[in-house]
């Protein structure tokens, strides 16, 4: 397969750097969250917002950070490179991302109030993976746990996974909604030719395996 055929987005895209990619996890019952991964606290969407549009005026961006280019009242930088993509998995995407000297150096979850009235939130689950190149830079083993709950997640089918790329920014999103735990995945996001993109899978993927 050439790289031109490959949709997604690169490792290595960032005009500030190398991609910082958040892979999270929507639930609406804060119970569905598997223990060992805590909670913190969440900006305002107002508060991100902000940071976002003067990010972008910062960049040359000005554009990309106007209040309701995508979605009604929100400041949207990026672009979806995959959208809607049916019965996922994300299995092996640590691994992906860990051959490819990303590391895992955040996971929380955090409420997400709703935006309309009458509306219930949601807790998202918020996972950060990042370059570390630093020979001195050593990260803490996670705790046993963690190590559980993010193979619970990793074992779990998504109805739906909306990819983002918000360059100028170096950051992409990985959005799985719709938790199907006993449903047969059929897409998986891997990390193929330095790229995060979609590959379709017969059965349930293992980390072994990528």
């Amino acid at each position: 397969m050439d790289q031109t055929e490959v949709v997604g987005v690169p490792l290595d895209k960032g005009v500030l750097g190398a991609l910082v990619f958040i892979v999270k996890f929507y639930f609406t019952n804060p119970s569905q969250i598997p223990p060992g991964i805590p909670q913190k606290d969440r900006l305002e969407n107002s508060e991100l917002d902000a940071y976002h549009a003067a990010m972008m005026g910062l960049l040359g961006q000005e554009a990309l950070g106007t209040l309701g280019r995508l979605r009604e009242g929100r400041v949207d930088t990026g672009i979806c490179v995959i959208q809607n993509l049916p019965a996922v998995q994300v299995g092996v995407l640590r691994r992906g991302f860990a051959n490819n000297e990303l590391r895992l150096i955040d996971a929380h979850w955090f409420r997400l109030e709703p935006r309309e009235p009458g509306r219930k939130p949601k807790f998202v689950v918020n996972l950060t993976f990042a370059q570390v190149r630093h020979a001195d830079v050593v990260l803490p083993e996670l705790p046993r746990k963690t190590v559980e709950a993010l193979r619970a997640l990793a074992n779990t089918t998504w109805a739906f996974c909306h990819v983002w790329d918000n360059s100028p920014i170096p950051v992409a999103t990985v959005n799985c909604v719709g938790r199907q735990p006993d449903a047969k995945p059929t897409n998986a996001i891997v990390v193929r030719q330095r790229i995060v993109c979609a590959v379709p899978v017969a059965q349930r993927l293992e980390e072994k395996d990528e």
